[in-house]
């Protein structure tokens, strides 16, 4: 089961946009990224991260809003290598392997088994599974123990414990086989006479083929226009130097990958509060005591940024309620915890071989 996830991680890429994040994998024989069409929906293009390349842009392709597919530009070239889906058949009982970025937790494995094969959910016939998935599961790969993708990990019945679905390989199949006659054009499948036909060529928001009215969300995308705190934290980004839209890791998510350190940013809208953080190090086995001195030492003679610990991880962090939060100091603030992050991490590494944080996306 190692080498299988091993496998898999080259190819599950986590998906982020404005209005939601998710999980896709690549099919590399077709040469797109396969995901749902609810983690991708309103959008003309989402941001993709994977272990293969670099966090880029990728175009939206393919929609069926029906069977909850998408599929998106792959930055990795074509090739007959990689993971491919399954043959079948599937049978109750199967075990199961789900790979994923739930709650933005990279590459989480999860097992489990196939607890029944044709669950009914609106006229689809979905795998039933216990294999845990939650938010950010979605679009992820549903794998065997051969190593083949026999579905795509769909939904969750909220306030339930292990029960997931996932959508069988049959349809994404089906959804290949319809898209491959027009394949690298945008287009959707119509929900009504399942035909798919280029989206530029839809006559009135009208099924070329049958009439069926699209629904406006489903052919339009939702332009993202960054308001009040989500423009100022993403103005603060963009002067650091840095492409807010590539930052975003999802709604009111970004994360900064630097040379010297990574920054996650994120607003709560509980508590109203912006927050920087980079991790910095482990708490080291040895010279606790020692180590702890020494941060308290630091954390007093520094101004806009604080030392903060979760569990045994030691964070450089800032803290700022909304209605105190400025574009002119919090790009000071951000610059300080960029130059600040790495030089611990080292010095920390050095003095009490603290182990540093590594960025989890790898």
């Amino acid at each position: 089961m190692n080498e299988i996830i091993e496998k898999f991680r080259k190819c599950v890429v986590q998906i982020a946009t404005p209005y939601s994040s998710g999980t896709g994998f690549i099919l590399a024989k077709d040469g797109f990224i396969v995901t749902n069409y609810h983690v991708i929906k309103n959008c003309e293009e989402a941001v993709v991260n994977g272990r293969e390349f670099s966090k880029t842009r990728a175009k939206v392709l393919f929609t069926d809003p029906l069977l909850d597919v998408a599929f998106l530009e792959s930055p990795v070239t074509q090739s007959d290598t990689g993971p491919v889906l399954s043959e079948g058949p599937v049978l109750e009982g199967d075990s199961v392997l789900a790979i994923g970025h739930p709650f933005g937790l990279k590459y989480t494995s999860t097992s489990g088994i196939v607890s029944k094969t044709d669950r009914d959910y609106n006229g689809i016939k979905y795998f039933q599974i216990d294999a845990a998935i939650n938010p950010g599961n979605s679009g992820g790969p549903l794998i065997n123990l051969k190593g083949e993708i026999i579905g795509i990990n769909t939904f969750i019945i909220k306030d339930a414990e292990s029960l997931g679905f996932s959508l069988p390989y049959t349809y994404v199949r089906e959804c290949i086989e319809s898209y491959s006659k027009i394949k690298g054009k945008i287009a959707i499948r119509c929900r009504s006479c399942r035909k798919t036909q280029l989206k530029d060529e839809l006559s009135g928001g009208f099924c070329g083929n049958c009439g069926f009215r699209f629904d406006k969300d489903d052919i339009s995308a939702r332009p993202f226009i960054p308001e009040g705190i989500t423009a100022k934290i993403e103005n603060v980004i963009s002067r650091c130097g840095f492409d807010p839209g590539i930052s975003r890791g999802g709604p009111m998510l970004w994360e900064i990958n630097d040379e010297k350190s990574w920054i996650r940013i994120s607003y709560v809208q509980s508590t109203k509060f912006v927050i920087f953080d980079a991790p910095v190090s482990y708490v080291p086995e040895e010279r606790i005591s020692d180590f702890f001195e020494f941060v308290l030492s630091e954390n007093y003679e520094m101004k806009n940024v604080v030392f903060s610990l979760k569990n045994n991880e030691l964070y450089l962090s800032v803290i700022t309620f909304e209605d105190d939060f400025h574009e002119d100091t919090g790009l000071v603030k951000l610059k300080e915890l960029i130059d600040s992050a790495g030089g611990y991490r080292k010095n920390l590494s050095v003095r009490f071989n603290a182990k540093p944080i590594e960025d989890t996306s790898e």
